[in-house]
C-alpha cells in the first residue's frame, strides 16, 4: 500500500490546484480586471453586477446537483472534470467581444466551479480523519489567495505587454492542464483512497452519526449573509481602490498581491487554530475581524485602513471557506455534509447575487463604493450572531 501521509499531501495539493485556477483565476482574474472588461465589452458598473449575479446565480444553482452528485458518483470524476471544461471556457472569453456571450460563458463558468468545489467536502469527509479534513478543506481553500497573488503580478503585465486575449488563453490552458493532472492524480490513488474510507468508517465514532436535530437552516442562512458580507469584497475591493481612493488600475490589481500572499498560508493558520481549539471558536474570530475590518472601509479612514483591510481578508477569509465545510464533515455524516454544504451552497450563492447586484447599484446611485461597505460589515456581524447558535464541533471528536 502507498504511503498515506504521501497520498494525503498529493490529495491536497490537487485540491488546492484545482480551486487556484477555478476560483483564483476563473473568476478572480475577471474581478481585477473590471475596466478592461468594461471596455471590450462596453458595459458599466450596473452591468458588472448583473453579470456577477448571473455567475453566483449559476453557481448556486449547480451547488445543489454537485451535493446530490457527490454522493452518487466518484467526487474526483466530478472535481478534474469540471475543472477541464472550466478552462475551455476560460479560453472560449478570449475569442468574444459580445456582452451576451461574455454573460453566457461567465455563467456556465460559475456552475463549473461549483461542481468543482462541494464535491471536495464529500471527497474529504470520505478519505481523511477529523484533523485531516479541517487541514486539506481550509488549505485547499487557499487556493483562491494563491489565485490572486497570481493574478497581481501576471494580469498588469500581460495586458500591457500581451493583451486580453492572451490573457485568457493562458489562463485557460493552465486551467485545463490542472485538470488533466488532477484526474490523473486522483484516480491513480482511488484505490488506496477506498481502504482509507474503509478504515475511517470502521473507526468514526457514533456521534458522527447523521444529526436529524442538526439547524440546517440557520447554517444556510450564515451562509447567505456570508455571501453577501465577504464574496462581495473581493468582486468589488479593487474596484473600491480606484474609484474611491484614485488608484491606477495596475495599482489596484497589484494591491491582491500582499492579501494573496498572506491568504495563502491561511489554511495552515487557521487548520492550527482550529485543531488545537475548535473550528467554531476559529470561524468566530474570522467574522469578527473581518467586519470590523469592512466597517473600517465603510467609515472612509483612507488607504492606510484599506491596506489593513486587505490584509485581513488575506489572513482570516481564505482559509475561513475551507473551514465551514469542514465544520460540517465534523457534526454530521459524510453523506450528509455533502448535502448540507450543497444546499448552503444555494444561499452562498444567493447572498453573493445580492452583494454584487447592491455593490453595482451603490456604486452607480453614489459613484462611490463607501456605503456599501457598511452593508458588508452588518452582513458579516449578523453571520457571527448565527454561527454562535449553531453546535460545537467539539463534542464530536471523531478520529
Amino acid at each position: 500500500m502507498k504511503n498515506s501521509n504521501f497520498h494525503f499531501l498529493c490529495c491536497v495539493f490537487v485540491m488546492m490546484l484545482n480551486v487556484t485556477v477555478m476560483f483564483g483565476f476563473g473568476r478572480n482574474t475577471m474581478v481585477t480586471m473590471w475596466p478592461e472588461v468594461l471596455e471590450r465589452f462596453s458595459i458599466s458598473y450596473d452591468d458588472i453586477g448583473m453579470l456577477t449575479a448571473v455567475h453566483q446565480g449559476a453557481y448556486f444553482l449547480a451547488s445543489l446537483v454537485a451535493g446530490r452528485l457527490a454522493t452518487t458518483m466518484a467526487p474526483e470524476l466530478i472535481i478534474s472534470l469540471s475543472t477541464i471544461f472550466g478552462g475551455v471556457i476560460i479560453v472560449s472569453i478570449g475569442f468574444i467581444d459580445q456582452s451576451a456571450f461574455l454573460f453566457a460563458s461567465y455563467g456556465t463558468l460559475g456552475a463549473l466551479i461549483a461542481l468543482s468545489w462541494v464535491p471536495m467536502v464529500r471527497y474529504a469527509a470520505t478519505r481523511f480523519d477529523k484533523r485531516q479534513r479541517v487541514t486539506a478543506l481550509s488549505t485547499a481553500a487557499c487556493g483562491t489567495a494563491i489565485g490572486f497573488l497570481v493574478n497581481g503580478f501576471l494580469v498588469p503585465v500581460a495586458l500591457e505587454s500581451f493583451g486580453i486575449f492572451f490573457l485568457w488563453v493562458l489562463v485557460g490552458s493552465l486551467t485545463v492542464l490542472v485538470g488533466s493532472v488532477s484526474l490523473i492524480i486522483l484516480v491513480s490513488f482511488r484505490a488506496e483512497s477506498v481502504l482509507n474510507e474503509r478504515r475511517i468508517t470502521i473507526t468514526r465514532l457514533p456521534e458522527n452519526a447523521d444529526l436529524p436535530d442538526f439547524p440546517t437552516n440557520l447554517f444556510c442562512a450564515l451562509m447567505f449573509f456570508c455571501g453577501v458580507g465577504l464574496v462581495s469584497f473581493q468582486t468589488y475591493f479593487a474596484a473600491y481602490l480606484s474609484k474611491d481612493l484614485l488608484f491606477t488600475d495596475a495599482s489596484a490589481a497589484r494591491a491582491w498581491i500582499l492579501p494573496g500572499a498572506l491568504g495563502s498560508a491561511s489554511g495552515l493558520m487557521l487548520a492550527f487554530v482550529a485543531n488545537r481549539y475548535s473550528i467554531k471558536t476559529t470561524v468566530q474570530l474570522c467574522l469578527f475581524v473581518l467586519g470590523n475590518a469592512m466597517l473600517a472601509l465603510g467609515l472612509g479612514w483612507g488607504s492606510g485602513f484599506a491596506a489593513i483591510a486587505g490584509i485581513a481578508y488575506g489572513v482570516f477569509y481564505f482559509g475561513l471557506f475551507g473551514l465551514l465545510p469542514a465544520y460540517l464533515t465534523v457534526v454530521v455524516s459524510d453523506q450528509a455534509a455533502s448535502r448540507i454544504f450543497g444546499r448552503s451552497n444555494l444561499f452562498l450563492g444567493i447572498g453573493s447575487v445580492c452583494g454584487g447586484v447592491l455593490g453595482g447599484k451603490i456604486a452607480h446611485i453614489f459613484d462611490s463604493f463607501e456605503p456599501f461597505w457598511f452593508i458588508t460589515a452588518g452582513s458579516v456581524a449578523v453571520a457571527f450572531c448565527i454561527f454562535a447558535q449553531l453546535p460545537s464541533d467539539k463534542v464530536h471528536s471523531g478520529t
